[in-house]
């Protein structure tokens, strides 16, 4: 009975700490600017949010600050845009940021642009 009792313990301090690392760890609150994420975020957005935290300081740097206050708040076709940038690889985004080459597209070198006058300008 004591087993049985630790496991369903063990089980639900899992579920919370698993909650507990979805709202901090892919849409903390502070990203949401006070939005509640289950009831006014897309799946699509989800994923982009949760895609765009790369772990690479070079990219983040530009990533983060977007995603925190323009994302949400962006049309369509803008966040149509950096769900692109998003699904690049790093090293190629990487040489997009540092301008070593270009990406396929100018819309996306502009938007890239874009990206760091956030951080540039701010």
């Amino acid at each position: 009975m004591l087993k049985t009792i630790l496991k369903m313990m063990n089980l639900v301090i899992l579920k919370i700490l698993a909650r507990k690392w979805m709202e901090y760890g892919t849409l903390n609150s502070n990203l949401l600017q006070g939005k509640n994420m289950s009831e006014e975020l897309t799946l699509e957005e989800r994923k982009v949010i949760y895609r765009a935290r790369r772990g690479l300081k070079e990219i983040d740097v530009y990533f983060d600050p977007y995603v925190k206050q323009h994302y949400l708040q962006a049309d369509a076709h803008e966040k149509g845009l950096f769900k692109e940038l998003v699904d690049q690889e790093d090293p190629d985004l990487l040489d997009w940021f540092m301008e070593v080459t270009e990406p396929p597209r100018a819309e996306l070198k502009d938007f890239i642009l874009k990206l760091k006058h956030y951080v540039h300008a701010g």
